[in-house]
Protein backbone atom coordinates (compact mmCIF):
# COMPACT_ATOMS: atom_id res chain seq x y z
CA UNK A 1 0.00 0.00 0.00
CA UNK A 2 1.41 3.20 -1.16
CA UNK A 3 2.24 5.93 1.72
CA UNK A 4 0.37 8.47 1.54
CA UNK A 5 2.17 12.33 1.44
CA UNK A 6 1.25 14.45 4.21
CA UNK A 7 1.50 18.26 3.54
CA UNK A 8 2.99 20.68 5.52
CA UNK A 9 0.42 23.33 6.78
CA UNK A 10 1.78 26.47 5.74
CA UNK A 11 2.94 28.66 8.36
CA UNK A 12 0.94 32.01 9.32
CA UNK A 13 2.70 35.08 9.37
CA UNK A 14 1.51 37.62 11.84
CA UNK A 15 0.44 40.39 10.54
CA UNK A 16 -0.78 42.50 13.38
CA UNK A 17 0.57 41.12 17.15
CA UNK A 18 -1.80 43.94 18.99
CA UNK A 19 -4.57 42.53 17.10
CA UNK A 20 -7.46 40.68 19.29
CA UNK A 21 -11.21 39.07 18.18
CA UNK A 22 -14.33 39.16 20.57
CA UNK A 23 -17.16 36.73 19.46
CA UNK A 24 -20.47 38.46 20.88
CA UNK A 25 -23.05 37.01 22.27
CA UNK A 26 -26.29 37.76 23.88
CA UNK A 27 -25.13 35.86 27.69
CA UNK A 28 -21.44 36.56 27.33
CA UNK A 29 -18.57 37.57 25.11
CA UNK A 30 -15.81 35.55 24.02
CA UNK A 31 -12.65 37.21 23.60
CA UNK A 32 -9.13 36.16 22.30
CA UNK A 33 -5.33 38.19 22.06
CA UNK A 34 -2.10 37.14 20.57
CA UNK A 35 -1.38 33.63 22.45
CA UNK A 36 2.39 34.59 22.53
CA UNK A 37 1.55 37.30 25.28
CA UNK A 38 -0.58 34.55 27.77
CA UNK A 39 -0.80 31.65 28.62
CA UNK A 40 -4.77 32.12 28.41
CA UNK A 41 -5.14 33.67 25.24
CA UNK A 42 -9.34 33.32 25.82
CA UNK A 43 -11.25 33.95 28.06
CA UNK A 44 -15.00 34.80 29.05
CA UNK A 45 -16.74 38.53 29.96
CA UNK A 46 -20.01 39.32 31.14
CA UNK A 47 -22.58 41.44 28.53
CA UNK A 48 -23.13 44.16 30.73
CA UNK A 49 -21.28 47.23 31.83
CA UNK A 50 -18.56 45.62 34.61
CA UNK A 51 -17.97 43.13 32.34
CA UNK A 52 -17.03 45.01 29.51
CA UNK A 53 -15.11 47.22 31.07
CA UNK A 54 -12.97 44.16 32.40
CA UNK A 55 -12.83 43.31 28.82
CA UNK A 56 -11.34 46.89 27.78
CA UNK A 57 -8.73 46.68 30.54
CA UNK A 58 -7.59 42.72 29.87
CA UNK A 59 -7.38 43.81 26.47
CA UNK A 60 -4.97 46.70 27.82
CA UNK A 61 -3.43 44.24 30.11
CA UNK A 62 -1.96 42.42 27.07
CA UNK A 63 -1.37 45.56 24.61
CA UNK A 64 -4.22 44.78 22.20
CA UNK A 65 -4.55 47.93 19.32
CA UNK A 66 -6.86 46.71 17.46
CA UNK A 67 -10.30 44.54 18.12
CA UNK A 68 -12.47 42.17 15.87
CA UNK A 69 -16.31 41.84 16.26
CA UNK A 70 -18.23 39.27 15.65
CA UNK A 71 -22.14 39.26 16.06
CA UNK A 72 -24.70 38.13 14.11
CA UNK A 73 -27.16 40.70 15.91
CA UNK A 74 -26.93 44.19 17.80
CA UNK A 75 -25.61 42.70 20.47
CA UNK A 76 -22.02 44.50 19.98
CA UNK A 77 -23.24 47.58 20.30
CA UNK A 78 -22.53 48.18 23.93
CA UNK A 79 -19.32 46.47 23.61
CA UNK A 80 -18.46 48.61 20.82
CA UNK A 81 -19.43 51.70 22.68
CA UNK A 82 -17.07 51.07 25.94
CA UNK A 83 -14.05 50.18 23.59
CA UNK A 84 -14.10 53.24 21.36
CA UNK A 85 -14.43 55.35 24.30
CA UNK A 86 -11.65 53.50 26.34
CA UNK A 87 -9.11 55.80 27.99
CA UNK A 88 -6.16 55.89 28.18
CA UNK A 89 -5.91 53.01 25.35
CA UNK A 90 -7.08 53.57 22.15
CA UNK A 91 -8.57 50.34 20.32
CA UNK A 92 -8.87 50.36 16.46
CA UNK A 93 -12.46 48.50 15.97
CA UNK A 94 -14.13 46.52 13.35
CA UNK A 95 -16.48 43.98 12.12
CA UNK A 96 -15.64 41.37 9.39
CA UNK A 97 -17.35 41.64 6.40
CA UNK A 98 -18.75 38.07 6.31
CA UNK A 99 -21.81 37.01 4.82
CA UNK A 100 -24.45 36.93 8.12
CA UNK A 101 -22.64 39.91 9.37
CA UNK A 102 -22.89 42.14 5.90
CA UNK A 103 -25.81 44.25 7.26
CA UNK A 104 -24.16 45.56 10.22
CA UNK A 105 -20.94 47.38 8.22
CA UNK A 106 -19.60 48.98 11.31
CA UNK A 107 -18.38 52.04 9.75
CA UNK A 108 -18.51 55.65 10.78
CA UNK A 109 -19.72 58.70 9.10
CA UNK A 110 -20.27 62.27 9.76
CA UNK A 111 -23.39 63.99 9.60
CA UNK A 112 -22.92 66.44 7.55
CA UNK A 113 -26.89 68.50 7.11
CA UNK A 114 -26.74 71.30 9.19
CA UNK A 115 -30.30 70.74 10.46
CA UNK A 116 -30.23 67.42 11.96
CA UNK A 117 -29.36 67.68 15.58
CA UNK A 118 -26.00 65.37 15.53
CA UNK A 119 -25.12 67.48 12.31
CA UNK A 120 -21.00 68.03 12.95
CA UNK A 121 -20.79 64.44 14.81
CA UNK A 122 -19.21 61.09 14.23
CA UNK A 123 -21.91 58.34 14.28
CA UNK A 124 -21.57 54.73 13.92
CA UNK A 125 -23.60 53.07 11.00
CA UNK A 126 -24.93 49.46 11.61
CA UNK A 127 -27.23 49.10 8.98
CA UNK A 128 -27.94 50.32 5.35
CA UNK A 129 -31.25 49.91 3.89
CA UNK A 130 -32.97 51.45 0.80
CA UNK A 131 -36.97 53.46 1.53
CA UNK A 132 -39.01 55.17 -1.54
CA UNK A 133 -35.78 54.87 -3.59
CA UNK A 134 -33.76 56.62 -0.58
CA UNK A 135 -31.00 54.86 -0.08
CA UNK A 136 -30.68 55.26 4.54
CA UNK A 137 -28.30 54.48 7.51
CA UNK A 138 -29.50 52.98 10.63
CA UNK A 139 -27.12 54.24 13.14
CA UNK A 140 -26.46 54.60 16.82
CA UNK A 141 -27.73 57.22 19.00
CA UNK A 142 -26.43 58.92 21.68
CA UNK A 143 -28.60 56.40 24.43
CA UNK A 144 -27.39 53.14 22.15
CA UNK A 145 -31.23 53.30 20.34
CA UNK A 146 -30.87 52.99 16.91
CA UNK A 147 -32.13 55.46 14.20
CA UNK A 148 -32.70 55.59 10.38
CA UNK A 149 -31.21 59.17 8.34
CA UNK A 150 -30.83 59.38 4.80
CA UNK A 151 -27.61 58.90 3.13
CA UNK A 152 -27.70 62.31 1.39
CA UNK A 153 -27.40 63.59 5.09
CA UNK A 154 -24.13 62.55 5.37
CA UNK A 155 -22.51 64.66 1.48
CA UNK A 156 -20.36 67.36 2.82
CA UNK A 157 -22.92 69.35 0.45
CA UNK A 158 -25.73 68.87 2.55
CA UNK A 159 -24.25 71.15 4.48
CA UNK A 160 -24.30 74.04 2.79
CA UNK A 161 -28.22 74.13 2.70
CA UNK A 162 -29.92 76.95 3.66
CA UNK A 163 -33.89 77.96 4.43
CA UNK A 164 -35.32 80.28 2.19
CA UNK A 165 -36.87 82.32 4.59
CA UNK A 166 -39.06 84.50 1.67
CA UNK A 167 -40.79 82.63 -0.56
CA UNK A 168 -40.35 83.50 -4.47
CA UNK A 169 -43.81 83.32 -5.62
CA UNK A 170 -47.04 84.45 -3.95
CA UNK A 171 -49.85 82.11 -2.57
CA UNK A 172 -51.85 83.77 -4.69
CA UNK A 173 -49.49 83.05 -8.01
CA UNK A 174 -48.92 79.33 -6.81
CA UNK A 175 -52.78 79.02 -6.66
CA UNK A 176 -52.98 79.88 -9.98
CA UNK A 177 -50.17 77.49 -11.48
CA UNK A 178 -51.78 74.64 -9.70
CA UNK A 179 -55.16 75.41 -11.31
CA UNK A 180 -53.19 75.66 -14.94
CA UNK A 181 -52.09 72.38 -14.39
CA UNK A 182 -55.10 70.63 -13.11
CA UNK A 183 -56.46 70.12 -15.91
CA UNK A 184 -53.55 69.00 -17.84
CA UNK A 185 -52.81 66.06 -15.33
CA UNK A 186 -57.01 65.05 -15.24
CA UNK A 187 -56.50 64.70 -18.64
CA UNK A 188 -53.44 62.41 -18.10
CA UNK A 189 -54.91 60.31 -16.13
CA UNK A 190 -57.99 60.02 -18.37
CA UNK A 191 -60.17 61.85 -16.62
CA UNK A 192 -62.77 64.31 -17.76
CA UNK A 193 -61.66 68.18 -16.62
CA UNK A 194 -64.98 69.75 -14.85
CA UNK A 195 -66.91 72.20 -15.96
CA UNK A 196 -65.93 75.75 -14.12
CA UNK A 197 -69.25 77.42 -12.88
CA UNK A 198 -69.20 80.79 -11.31
CA UNK A 199 -69.41 81.13 -7.37
CA UNK A 200 -73.37 82.43 -8.30
CA UNK A 201 -74.99 79.64 -9.79
CA UNK A 202 -76.34 77.14 -7.86
CA UNK A 203 -77.22 73.20 -8.87
CA UNK A 204 -80.25 71.69 -7.90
Amino acid sequence: MAKQKTRKTPAIETMNIGAAAVDIGSREHMAAVNPDVTDAPVRAFGTFTHGLHDLADWFKMHGVTSVAMESTGAYWIPAYEILRRYRPARFSLCQPRQRHTARFPGSEVRIWYRFHPRSGEIVQVVAQSRHGGTGHLTIVQCDGTLAKIPIWMTAERSGAAVVVRDPALSVAALLEVRAMLDGPLRLAGGESSPARTSPTQHHV
